[in-house]
């Protein structure tokens, strides 16, 4: 019998594997104790994310709550109640933090519910939407557009999906193959410190000097300019030579 959620083999008794269990209460571990505190210090706009910022003021008072930071608090406490209701149908009416504790309180129990599969996987939806909500701005990276609506998608370095204010979800690798065949429509004009910064926004990480190497060794087929170590680059070019970078085993 395989784990529903990763393949892996279980034991007939269990519902997800071991390794599956340990992650889904970390997830639960983490709504409560960070991620649904600091969502209602955002909605209550008393923190934010990433730097300061001066907005020029358009003529009207700002909205005292963050209406995306309570649209995710909903859906978390949502998730909690509707688990702990499961524990005991009186626990379904607590508030987030009461309903969290009646879980915390029951890991054998919600590690054994039947519902656990279907369970893991709504969580780990709102955890990944929560974190992506609460990664400072300069920290995202521009992954792709969105294949519903063409927004541009972004995501934390390490996220496995990333959501769309559309209301989609889409798989970070999938969205990153199709970033980087649109990247070879790309061109842009500068020094290689320039390209590096502006590789940097796709979440592809190339430093000064190793885009300077590439064009010494003649790997890029990189346009001179008038100006001295200028140059227009071919972004998919680029991003194909990082990839082979990536794979090669020192």
């Amino acid at each position: 019998m395989k784990c529903p959620t990763c393949g892996t083999q279980i034991k007939p008794a269990n519902w997800i594997c071991g390794n599956c269990q340990h992650d889904y209460w970390r997830m639960i571990y983490r709504l409560g104790h960070e991620q649904l505190p600091a969502l209602h210090s955002l909605s209550l706009k008393q923190a934010r994310i990433g730097k300061r910022t001066h907005t020029p003021s358009n003529g009207y008072a700002p909205l005292p709550l963050d209406q995306h930071s309570l649209d995710l608090i909903d859906a978390s406490s949502q998730w909690l109640a509707e688990t702990a209701g499961k524990i005991n149908t009186a626990y379904a009416n607590l508030r987030w933090d009461k309903a969290w504790k009646r879980i915390l309180a029951s890991r054998h129990t919600v590690l054994n519910m039947p519902t656990i599969e279907d369970d893991y996987r709504q969580l780990q939806r709102i955890v990944r939407r929560n974190n992506q909500a609460l990664t400072p701005a300069e920290d995202m990276i521009l992954i792709g557009t969105c294949p519903h609506c063409n927004r541009q998608l972004q995501a934390p370095p390490d996220a496995l999906t990333a959501s769309c204010t559309c209301g989609g979800e889409w798989p970070v690798p999938a969205i990153k193959a199709a970033r980087d065949r649109k990247l070879w429509e790309l061109q842009i004009t500068g020094t290689p410190s320039d390209v590096a910064n502006e590789l940097k926004r796709y979440g592809l990480q190339a430093s000064r000097n190793l885009i300077s190497q590439w064009l010494r060794r003649g790997k890029l087929h990189a346009t001179p300019t008038n100006i001295k170590n200028q140059y227009v680059f071919n972004l998919g070019e680029l991003a194909a030579h990082l990839t082979v970078t990536d794979k090669m085993v020192y």
